[in-house]
């Protein structure tokens, strides 16, 4: 019966070879013991080790396209005033498109008040319709969505935290800007692209 076959997300689907998107190159088992290791966090393990080139109007055509079932989650990294418009254009190009939690829009006062003028900026302070502010009241689907991404917006900052505190224990002394763009690199080699801010 229909109703009872798996519903698989798009990532299910990716990882399981049950999408058209190019560039899939099949599955791999992780070994048992990796599953079991204590410090094994899932989001967070699997490793990026090269970077890809690719066309950013492409990817804000697809963002653009997206699926009306889709919906984005941006951390403050995003919201930076080197992000071309285009991309603010795509992710707010329907209802409700961009989420933003609690946490990030509180995270994200500063720099509105510093960027008034920015599109985004003027999106978040006059509510357009293109973002989902998301509540703690809202439903349980969106409750769980928001824990999900603030507790693995939270476990990657802490990531930070962590290699700045080692530094100053090794070099005896705080790290510098540099120094935390050279930290935030070997984050980034270590757990993935999924970790950075």
């Amino acid at each position: 019966m229909a109703g009872d076959r798996p519903k698989f997300t798009r990532t299910t689907r990716y990882v399981s070879g049950r999408t058209p998107s190019r560039g899939f190159d099949g599955t791999r088992p992780v070994p048992g013991w990796v599953l079991r290791h204590p410090t094994f966090v899932p989001r967070l393990n699997w490793k990026a080790r090269a970077k890809v080139d690719y066309d950013f109007s492409k990817l804000c055509e697809s963002i653009e396209q997206a699926p009306e079932d889709v919906s984005f989650f941006c951390d403050t990294s995003i919201f930076d005033v080197r992000t071309d418009d285009r991309l603010w254009s795509a992710l707010l190009n329907r209802p409700g498109k961009l989420v933003i939690t609690p946490r990030v829009r509180i995270e994200l006062e500063p720099w509105l008040k510093n960027h008034p003028d920015n599109i985004v900026s003027r999106a978040v302070l006059d509510r357009d319709n293109g973002i989902r502010f998301l509540r703690y009241s809202d439903s349980q689907e969106q409750l769980d969505a928001y824990l999900y991404y603030t507790n693995l917006l939270g476990a990657r900052k802490q990531l930070l935290r962590l290699r700045r505190i080692e530094f100053e224990h090794v070099h005896g002394r705080l790290p510098s800007e540099q120094d935390d763009r050279v930290l935030w690199e070997d984050i980034q080699r270590t757990v993935g692209e999924r970790c950075t801010l």
